[in-house]
């Protein structure tokens, strides 16, 4: 019985493969080596010539058009495009234009600006489908120019998927649309309207703004900051970020603030609606409620 289990552990310890010496296992180990260096420096050198052949085929497209100097209201449409929308005044300009620059690639498909007029109503809409080169940012922009004279008597209403609103210039109307766009305002406007999905509404300095302000995100940080007199009605939601209201030190406000986090109200305050210099509304489910004065 030992014998045989002795000649069963002797035939099958017999019947594995001899293991390398040092030696040999040492030119495996540098063969291997080699072989991983050259697919690495292959895939670079394929990433390296794609990188070129894609810088090497951009260029720049730039259209400027006049718009009508009449026009008391423009609509703006970037579409699927994700672009820079800037507003603007300019003294020197005489009359309004719009100019559209745009950095694609000659195997991009032809992106167009389309103006429409119809009396004093002007509509901008962005045609053409965006290069997925560009998912990493806005690869242009468009910028309106206004006289400043036009600019305070103007309607602007902006609709955008992804990119970005700078509004830098004194307006009567302001109202923007956008589903992944961030919004940077700057200026005045009797009325401004911001609607986002997961874009940012921020005041790059304090505004002014007469009558009403409403900024509605669901994930994006809303934060504002008023100059003179806050607006008769300020309105503020959103579902997952945060809010802060900067007001004038002048009050007192009707103030109703709510928040799943934290609300902290340090401005003057008071029951009596009609008493009021503005009515601040701030509602916001899982972020927190900040409402200052500026000193």
């Amino acid at each position: 019985m030992d014998s045989d289990i002795s000649t069963a552990a002797t035939t099958s310890i017999s019947t594995m493969p001899d293991q390398p010496d040092g030696p040999t296992r040492r030119t495996m180990i540098r063969t291997l080596l080699v072989v991983v260096a050259l697919v690495v420096t292959f895939a670079g050198a394929v990433g390296i010539g794609g990188l070129a052949w894609g810088i090497g085929s951009l260029r720049i497209a730039a259209h400027t058009q006049v718009l009508p100097p009449g026009m008391q209201s423009l609509t703006i449409d970037a579409g699927a495009t994700p672009l820079v929308i800037r507003l603007t005044a300019d003294r020197d300009v005489r009359e309004p234009q719009v100019r559209m620059r745009l950095l694609r690639t000659t195997q991009s498909s032809e992106t167009a600006l389309n103006v429409v007029k119809n009396g004093d109503i002007v509509g901008l809409t962005v045609a053409g489908a965006p290069s997925p080169v560009f998912d990493f940012g806005p690869p242009g922009e468009i910028t309106v120019t206004l006289p400043p004279d036009m600019a305070h008597r103007l309607s602007v209403s902006t609709k955008q998927q992804k990119g970005m609103l700078l509004a830098q210039t004194e307006l009567d109307q302001l109202t923007v649309r956008s589903t992944e766009g961030s919004v940077s305002l700057d200026g005045a406007a009797r009325r401004i309207e911001v609607h986002t999905t997961s874009g940012e509404i921020r005041t790059r300095q304090p505004i002014s703004v007469t009558e009403s302000f409403l900024a509605e995100s669901d994930n994006g940080h809303i934060a504002v900051d008023f100059r003179d007199a806050a607006p008769r009605v300020v309105q503020a939601t959103a579902r997952d970020t945060d809010i802060a209201i900067d007001l004038p030190p002048e009050g007192p406000y009707f103030v109703r603030a709510r928040a799943g986090e934290k609300v902290t109200v340090r401005v003057p305050q008071t029951d009596d609606l009609a008493d009021a210099a503005a009515q601040i509304t701030a509602r916001t489910d899982d972020g927190s409620v900040l409402i200052t004065t500026r000193r």
